[in-house]
């Protein structure tokens, strides 16, 4: 069972991959202003560093709305040929102005060989 919502991701390697989340508490959106969101791709939980580490963009801070992006040449760096597809977790954590950090999703990001190239 998972403390945090869980949501997987499947992209093609060489698309672009861009999600948005909205931070709620306690049933209504969160200001998010000065805000920090973050999110690392490990192959596993126990790795010492991230396969990739990005920061969300803040959308709209009202609705406590920010975006992800995955580029092109981000998804293609994740699956080495011969292999056709790799699997990787992830999880987004929120940074508070005060420092208090929550995590608020977490899941797995596969990975699959595009044809077109």
């Amino acid at each position: 069972m998972s403390c945090t919502a869980e949501y997987n991701f499947c992209v093609v390697a060489g698309d672009s991959l861009n999600f948005r989340i909205r931070y709620k508490a306690a049933g209504e959106y969160v200001d998010i202003e000065g805000y920090t969101v973050r999110m690392q791709l490990r192959v596993r939980a126990t790795d010492e560093l991230p396969v990739i580490e990005t920061v969300g963009i803040v959308n709209d801070k009202d609705l406590g709305e920010f975006k992800f992006s995955l580029t092109p040449e981000e998804t293609t760096t994740l699956v080495k040929l011969p292999k056709t597809k790799a699997r990787y977790i992830y999880d987004v954590e929120v940074i508070d102005t005060s420092g208090v950090i929550e995590t608020l999703l977490s899941g797995s990001i596969e990975v699959n060989i595009g044809v077109t190239r």
